[in-house]
C-alpha cells in the first residue's frame, strides 16, 4: 500500500468515526484538526490497526502531531510486516 493509498483510507476511516467529511483535509493537517475526542482518536487508530493488520507502537504514536505522522508509523509497521 503507498502512501496515496494509506492517506485514502485514513480519510475514510476518519470520516466514519468524526461523522463529517474529511476526504480533503492534507496530510500535513493536525490530528486535532480532524474535530474528534482523544477516545474518537483511539478508535481510529484500532481502525486503522485491524484494517491494515498491524500495530502501531504507543512509543511512536506518542510522537505523533500530523496525520503524515500517522500514515509514516503505519507505513513502517506495514514495511515491517512485509519484511519480517
Amino acid at each position: 500500500m503507498d502512501t496515496n493509498e494509506l492517506l485514502t483510507l485514513f480519510r475514510e476511516l476518519a470520516s466514519e468515526i468524526a461523522e463529517k467529511d474529511c476526504s480533503n483535509i492534507p496530510a500535513d493537517a493536525q490530528v486535532t484538526q480532524l474535530g474528534i475526542d482523544s477516545l474518537g482518536l483511539m478508535e481510529l487508530v484500532g481502525t486503522l490497526e485491524r484494517e491494515l493488520a498491524i500495530r502501531l507502537p504507543e512509543a511512536e504514536l506518542a510522537e505523533v502531531r500530523t496525520i503524515s505522522d500517522l500514515l509514516g508509523v503505519a507505513a513502517q509497521q506495514l514495511s515491517a510486516r512485509r519484511t519480517g
